[in-house]
């Protein structure tokens, strides 16, 4: 069942442990900044990071900071 909320600060209403993880070593080439994942229990919910220079690296005209992430709806 899925439950909707609108902020990070309603997550507490899921009355489930959320855990934010931005202190491993994954290196991906792309990422730029700041890399992440997302536990509910030990289960992976999303990861994420900071791509500064990807956009650019794709064909952009200039640099456009960005953060993205990729949520695993199975796990949710």
């Amino acid at each position: 069942m899925f439950k909707k909320f609108k902020s990070v600060q309603n997550l507490k209403k899921l009355k489930q442990e959320i855990n934010f993880i931005a202190n491993f070593g994954r290196e991906v080439e792309y990422y730029t900044g700041i890399v992440f994942e997302v536990f509910s229990g030990k289960k992976e919910i999303a990861r994420g990071g900071r791509y500064n220079d990807l956009l650019k690296s794709l064909g952009a005209k200039k640099n456009i900071p960005a953060v993205g992430a990729a949520i695993n709806l199975k796990n949710l």
